[in-house]
């Protein structure tokens, strides 16, 4: 998935999250909050791919975790969500509410990438180190239109609950 498709797939997956309730803390915390928050994190996952976004920017970072893992590998799974959460809970001051709202908002920013890219025919391995990838491949072409397609519909249909 395209660096436009993660951005407008986690708007819509910190919106819905937010006005389901997703968490006290983050139905608690301001929109502008919860939205930096989202898109600080959504591209994170793909700091194991030498030409994305995020590794111009983190460079030495990106060095080592594209020399110790393949794209779409750690970094797309389940344990590096987790490791993500720690480190976010170990780093926020997490006594306000604000923090919380924050810190939640950056985990689903995160968790959205997995997702988004779990609609790719090359699915992610959620359980890594093992091998099963998992997809549900409702982009089974590389058209950036229909990609963008798919995120804008669940942006809209985001919008529109509650």
């Amino acid at each position: 998935m395209t660096i436009q498709g993660h951005c407008i797939f986690a708007l819509a997956s910190i919106i819905l999250a937010k006005r389901t309730g997703f968490s006290p803390a983050l139905a608690n915390t301001e929109w502008m909050i919860v939205i930096l928050g989202c898109m600080l994190s959504c591209l994170i996952p793909d700091i194991d791919h030498p030409r994305s976004v995020i590794s111009q920017r983190f460079k030495i970072i990106s060095f080592w975790t594209t020399k110790i893992f393949k794209h779409r590998g750690y970094t797309h799974s389940l344990l590096s969500l987790f490791l993500y959460f720690q480190l976010l809970n170990q780093f926020l001051p997490l006594e306000s509410t604000a923090y919380q709202g924050f810190r939640d908002s950056m985990i689903i920013g995160y968790a959205s990438h997995l997702i988004a890219d779990m609609l790719t025919p090359a699915g992610i391995p959620l359980f890594w180190p093992f091998s099963w990838r998992f997809c549900f491949p409702l982009l089974y072409s590389n058209s950036l239109l229909k990609e963008i397609l798919v995120c804008v519909l669940f942006l809209i249909y985001a919008l529109s609950v509650f």
